[in-house]
């Protein structure tokens, strides 16, 4: 798994964060550190001694979350709510900095373009409004995915009270593009004002006024150079990453382990010839990376949801049952089937 992982650049300090902020939850609930790292490498004494940790670690926290205590939408908001600013690392000493509301906008929306979300953002102006969606990038369990949106939206919450500092939240109207989720009413209350639920995607529109507003330890010159040291590192990390690296994160972002190699080469601008050659200087093949990612992805699934194997199967791409069984024995010395089974054990035991 953490080949796979490693893919995900975030800013320094973001992945720590969100952890960090999970395990706070999840204790204040009930629930033990140890059902809460379950099936990853978190350490036990991760709270005292806090460590970025990959997007995928991550992502098995909030299914092992889930799976206690239910209710992903709800859950992901009052999660996103009790964030620090601080809990978004170095991209989040940026905002704490920025100029103002709009400022802080373009921060994330240019972070988002160079980093690894689970969301993408967009700001609209509409007038004397203004209007942010938010939009999946990779598609989990229904559950994950309400999660995750509502853990957004609640940042977007805790961001905003940092931001606007008192002032009015003065939010229009807020929508999510699936059906009517506990958690809801939560989110009306807390932004002031309607949640329609069934909507083409998820938004919040809310008086542009908000853009304007001053953050309490705003320094435009501290941000930038903030904003400079994390953009670095992101840009470091991808170049040493290698093509075939990049290669995998795109297929991780499309889900589409099908598609054909010269629409991957045309995306990273070189020809199919310089695909191939770039792969074989890393020690890699087009055959062998897009097995190797679709495993990574089945394993992955296997951990987090209880998706039956014809249905994990057609999402990793493979045409039966039977050739996903064969390829994944081969690839962890278990069949799925078994794997999924070793997993249920542990956890009872």
């Amino acid at each position: 798994m953490q080949n796979y992982a490693e893919q995900y650049c975030r800013a320094p300090g973001v992945g720590k964060g969100h952890c960090e902020a999970l395990l706070r939850y999840g204790v204040s609930k009930g629930l033990s550190l140890s059902e809460c790292i379950y099936r990853t490498d978190i350490p036990d004494n991760f709270l005292d001694d806090p460590y970025d940790i990959s997007a995928l670690e991550e992502l098995v926290v909030i299914s092992n979350i889930l799976k206690k205590l239910g209710y992903g939408f709800k859950t992901g908001f009052e999660v996103g709510r009790r964030y620090q600013v601080t809990d978004l690392g170095l991209f989040g000493m940026a905002i704490m900095t920025s100029k103002n509301g709009a400022h802080a906008a373009k921060i994330t929306q240019r972070y988002l373009e160079n980093a690894f979300n689970f969301t993408n953002m967009k700001l609209t102006l509409l007038d004397d409004k203004y209007k942010i969606t938010w939009q999946l990038r990779v598609e989990f369990e229904p559950e994950i995915n309400r999660f995750l949106v509502g853990r957004d939206i609640g940042i977007c919450h805790a961001v905003q009270s940092y931001v606007l500092n008192r002032s009015g939240r003065n939010a229009y109207e807020i929508g999510f593009s699936f059906p009517y989720e506990k958690g809801m009413e939560e989110v009306a209350k807390a932004f002031g004002c309607p949640v329609r639920h069934n909507q083409g995607e998820n938004y919040i529109i809310a008086d542009s006024k908000q853009l304007r507003a001053r953050p309490p330890y705003s320094n435009h010159i501290n941000s930038q150079a903030i904003e400079h040291a994390y953009q670095l590192a992101l840009h470091k990390s991808d170049e040493q990453n290698g093509l075939s690296e990049r290669v995998k994160n795109f297929l991780l972002e499309t889900s589409n382990f099908n598609i054909p190699k010269r629409l991957v080469a045309q995306h990273f601008n070189v020809s199919e010839r310089t695909l191939t050659r770039h792969l074989e200087k890393e020690e890699s093949s087009w055959r062998s990376l897009v097995s190797e990612v679709r495993l990574e992805k089945a394993e992955l699934l296997l951990k987090i949801s209880s998706k039956p194997l014809q249905k994990i199967a057609e999402e990793v791409g493979f045409a039966s049952v039977s050739s996903f069984s064969h390829a994944f024995t081969k690839y962890k010395g278990l069949s799925p089937s078994e794997y999924r089974r070793q997993l249920m054990e542990e956890l009872v035991h």
